[in-house]
């Protein structure tokens, strides 16, 4: 088992996986050659610099890939030539370089590949997926979901101007880093026929990276407006629905829904699972479905968010 980066990501992974498979060697692959931090390399059996040096995978093993996303698919196409299984830190690529390439080789051998978009796993989002499917409140007319944070503050023990999400070569701006809130726009309203977007950059700090974006899914019957802030004065993560005959707010941090009809609350679902949780919901998963070897992967739902973020970076 294989774990590449060396980012707060790739530690959470590695703790996850140590508590989920206690009897697992597993190996850094620490590709920049850079100096570790002791707590660090103790969570780890070996630690190597040169990819050459990890064996080709026998056994039912698989690498997490949690490098900066420019290099995501670059690793993963080494990964797969070595017959691993494929945990993708978000998301796959910030570009579709080579992505036909690494989609050929997956299709070709029995490989698992899983991109990492853990809110997917949390409860208060697949609840909301149940209100849609059940037609219960009517059909959806249109949703409005914000995220809001400063990645400033995301990483303590780093400077701010030295970090991934401050590069635009490596994967950092709004869109990408923020690409949870696509995906899971897609996951429960599908797929829109139309994609429209504005971005904005802060002069604040002198970034190369797009700080603000508003993005619109359109579809043949509703709207979702999608807006992101990487530089926020204020924490919000809440996706509003508004159905038929009335509204649900889902507050991602909380985990909690309310359903407000004229205005007044009617319903409130709270649940103990926190984001936090939803991580190892992810892994416990990743590891059941690649072990049951039924890697059915839709490579065209997967390569479908690539394509949009490449687009959207494209026009940032």
């Amino acid at each position: 088992m294989v774990v590449v980066g060396t980012g707060n990501i790739a530690i959470k992974h590695t703790k996850i996986i140590k508590r989920l498979l206690p009897d697992k060697k597993i190996t850094l692959f620490n590709y920049r050659n850079k100096r570790i931090d002791n707590s660090v390399m103790r969570l780890y059996d070996y630690v190597v610099e040169d990819s050459e040096l990890i064996e080709v995978n026998k056994k039912n093993s698989f690498v997490v890939i949690a490098s900066p996303a420019s290099m995501h698919v670059e690793h993963a196409i080494n990964f797969t030539d070595k017959g691993f299984h494929l945990f993708i830190e978000k998301p796959l690529s910030i570009n579709t370089n080579r992505l036909k390439k690494f989609f050929n080789m997956i299709k070709t051998r029995d490989t698992c590949l899983y991109i990492a978009y853990n809110l997917n796993f949390l409860n208060g989002v697949q609840q909301l997926k149940k209100m849609i499917k059940g037609k219960e409140y009517g059909e959806v007319t249109h949703s409005n979901i914000y995220a809001y944070s400063n990645f400033i503050n995301w990483r303590k023990n780093k400077k701010f101007k030295k970090t991934v999400t401050s590069s635009s070569s490596l994967g950092g701006g709004a869109v990408s880093e923020l690409s949870h809130e696509l995906d899971y726009a897609l996951d429960i309203f599908g797929k829109p026929y139309q994609i429209l977007s504005t971005f904005s950059k802060s002069n604040d700090y002198n970034l190369d990276i797009d700080t603000k974006s508003s993005i619109r899914f359109l579809y043949r019957k509703k709207t979702v407006n999608i807006y992101l802030d990487i530089l926020s004065d204020i924490e919000k993560r809440i996706c509003y629905i508004y159905f038929d005959d009335l509204e649900a707010q889902l507050d991602i941090n909380k985990n909690s829904i309310i359903l407000l009809k004229n205005g007044k609350i009617i319903k409130k679902y709270s649940y103990n699972q926190t984001v936090e949780d939803t991580y190892f919901d992810q892994m416990k998963y990743f590891i059941s479905y690649m072990t049951k070897k039924n890697n059915d992967n839709n490579l065209s739902d997967i390569t479908y968010l690539p394509k949009i973020i490449n687009r959207l970076r494209y026009n940032a």
